[in-house]
Order: structure tokens, then C-alpha cells, then sequence
């Protein structure tokens, strides 16, 4: 930014010099986004000199299911929900159970009736059925 400022309009390349051989104050001025707002896919960004600038082109969102998604839920609620009442334990899908302590299940009854399953992780349908000590 600098250099281009220095250059730009000048004869020769360079600013003109005061009579201290100086380069003026104003060449050492920096321009700085200080703030901005965002609108239906449009940033504006605001600098100190209250000049402004818009980004465009973000996209934002669909309800088509195109767009990158952390997840996906399916659109009907499991009609059992499941259960993680072990300590730090996690339980996904219809019917699953984690009970004992830093368990992960998931998938359709997933862990269901496991005892003493500590640490235990049970992937699909129906795995960890009635597992002891697993």
C-alpha cells in the first residue's frame, strides 16, 4: 500500500518533497476496515475514512439440502427416544440405551439391555443387544 501511494500520479515515481526534504504526512496515513455489516449474501465493510467496499457472492443456505451440513436429522422423530443416562455417554438412534458410564451407541436399539458395558461403543442396528460386561 505503501509503495503503490508513493508511485501513483507522481513524475519520475515519487512524491514531491517539502523543503526539508521530508516525504509530507500524509503519505504515512493507513486505511483500515474499522467495521461492517452483513445482508442477504452482500458484506459492507466500512474503513476509517468512511469509505466503503461490498463483498458478494456468499451463499446462504437452502432448504433444498445442497448445501454442507454439520448433520442430518431424519424428519420423523424415533418413536423411542434414547437414553444416555451413564456419565458421559452418548446415545443416537431409535430405542438406544447407553447406560453405564462413557458409552457411545448408536443405531436402532443400539445397546439396549447392556449391563457393566463401561466404555463400550456399539455401532448399528441392534448392537450391544442385552451385552454383559462388553
Amino acid at each position: 500500500m505503501f509503495e503503490s501511494k508513493l508511485n501513483k500520479d507522481r513524475a519520475g515515481g515519487y512524491p514531491s518533497l517539502n523543503s526539508n526534504l521530508k516525504i509530507s504526512q500524509e503519505y504515512f496515513n493507513d486505511i483500515f476496515v474499522s467495521g461492517g455489516t452483513y445482508s442477504a449474501g452482500t458484506a459492507t465493510f466500512i474503513n476509517n475514512t468512511g469509505g466503503t467496499f461490498n463483498v458478494t457472492g456468499f451463499t446462504t443456505g437452502s432448504t433444498g439440502g445442497s448445501s454442507a451440513a454439520w448433520y442430518a436429522e431424519n424428519a420423523t422423530p424415533p418413536t423411542t427416544l434414547p437414553i444416555a443416562s451413564g456419565a458421559s455417554s452418548i446415545a443416537i438412534g431409535d430405542s438406544a440405551e447407553a447406560f453405564s458410564n462413557a458409552m457411545f451407541v448408536a443405531g436402532y436399539g443400539a445397546g439396549n439391555g447392556a449391563t457393566s458395558a463401561y466404555q463400550s461403543n456399539f455401532l448399528g442396528e441392534a448392537t450391544g443387544y442385552q451385552a454383559i460386561n462388553a
